[in-house]
């Protein structure tokens, strides 16, 4: 009961801060336009509060903690579509409708809603790389997971077990394949001096990122666990136990962990997911969605506000680019259309990355924003980029659609979307009932 709870608490945290920046992005934009807001509302259904402001808009809190609306002056609802409602407006007041404002300030307005997600994402991304650092160009070693044996914080990493380093990733091909025990060669550069010293294999069995809704989160693994043993065979690096996970198949296996100390012994069920394999290509593989912490990490550097802004909109961008790629996939037919989630997908995805903490859960904000605003600009009638799309043919044909084709295409695109919903909620409870 209590982690249910907790589930819809963080899911109605994160979706809040979505749909409030996208609404608000909305409102803000009109009211620039001079478009009147008579009601914002975050979250939909019955009223349970509000208030009046200056500017004559009425925000409100309602039940239905799913959504939320802004309803500008002569809307006939709060999607701002359906029949045209500028005749129980005062001609003198059509101009501050969305319906009888210039065009080109209704397209800015409904724009603005996506928009302000990516400008949301953007700042997160941003917020947190600014917050957390960025790795140095060089090799200079900063925090230790493990045990660090010689090697010191502000080490230099010249040479692996006599293998030149010149980039962090060459330790990993150099260490793939190895027995993983005991201590391994490290040449070093410290206080200017070169030195050859002994530190820790560097890719132990440690848990550094658990995905949301993987095989591993439903058994409640967590970061910094350290694999021991899986089904039965000892684990001594993160190659063995992905070997040991590919070659097992799926299927319920027993895992046994360190964790502050302690032994314990995890029921996991390792799932078939479809992943892009070196090729670019989606292959079926058995996996237990985990990352690896290495024994060591690199020193960071706070970057420049400029540095920081770049990182978001990459982020924000790779999101974009990586969610269309995807449904393009989903639509050939490369990708199973089982990956789709509904709400109860996101609910849960969203209690398991804030169980891993603030910092992921902000980043999980950011990451659930871009996803936002991005649907919104498909052009569907009923969400954004389908009123858009109607702008778009009304600037080319001096006129908008006649109301009855626009009152069709609105009730296609709502019965698009509510199947789609339905679809990927029933994606949604078979995984739950597999977990």
């Amino acid at each position: 009961m209590i982690e249910t709870l907790y589930t819809i608490a963080t899911f109605v945290v994160v979706l809040s801060v979505v749909v409030f920046v996208h609404e608000y992005g909305h409102y803000i934009v009109g009211r620039w336009c001079g478009i009147h807001a008579e009601v914002f509302s975050l979250g939909m259904g019955p009223r349970l509060g509000g208030w009046t402001d200056r500017h004559g808009t009425h925000w409100q809190v309602a039940a239905i903690p799913l959504g939320g609306y802004v309803k500008f002056l002569g809307d006939a609802n709060a999607a701002s579509a359906g029949p045209n409602g500028l005749s129980n407006v005062a001609v003198d007041d059509q101009g501050r409708t969305l319906l009888g404002a210039a065009l080109w300030k209704r397209a800015l307005t409904v724009a603005a809603g996506p928009i302000a997600n990516f400008i949301l994402s953007i700042l997160i991304f941003a917020g947190l790389v600014f917050a957390t650092g960025i790795v140095r160009n060089d090799l200079r070693l900063g925090e230790f997971a493990t045990d660090p044996i010689d090697l010191r914080v502000g080490d230099e990493i010249v040479a692996y077990e006599g293998q030149p380093i010149e980039a962090f990733f060459e330790i990993y091909e150099f260490a793939s394949g190895d027995d993983a025990e005991g201590p391994r060669n490290y040449t070093v550069l410290r206080d200017g001096r070169e030195l050859d010293v002994r530190g820790p294999y560097p890719y132990p069995a440690l848990v550094g990122f658990v995905q949301p809704l993987s095989a591993a989160a439903n058994a409640g693994v967590q970061p910094g666990d350290l694999i021991i043993g899986f089904n039965g065979v000892a684990v001594q690096s993160f190659d063995n136990i992905r070997d040991l996970v590919r070659s097992g198949g799926a299927g319920e296996r027993e895992m046994v962990i360190l964790r502050d100390g302690q032994e314990l012994s995890l029921t996991v069920k390792p799932e078939i997911s479809d992943v892009l394999d070196e090729n670019g290509e989606f292959v079926e593989r058995v996996q237990l969605g985990i990352g690896a912490e290495p024994a060591f990490s690199l020193m960071t550097e706070t970057p420049g506000f400029g540095e920081a802004a770049q990182f978001g909109v990459a982020r924000t961008w790779m999101v974009i680019t990586t969610s269309l790629d995807g449904i393009y996939h989903i639509i050939r037919g490369d990708l199973g259309a089982d990956n789709l989630q509904g709400p109860i997908g996101i609910a849960r995805a969203s209690a398991d990355t804030a169980s891993s903490g603030l910092i992921d859960l902000i980043g999980w904000i950011g990451l659930i924003s871009t996803a936002i605003g991005l649907m919104n600009l498909f052009p569907i009638p009923v969400l954004d980029g389908g009123h858009l799309v109607l702008y778009a043919y009304e600037a080319v044909r001096g006129r908008p659609p006649r109301e009855r084709i626009a009152n069709a295409l609105t009730a296609c695109g709502l019965s698009l979307l509510l199947t789609l919903m339905v679809f990927a909620t029933y994606n949604d409870v078979l995984r739950l009932l597999n977990a």
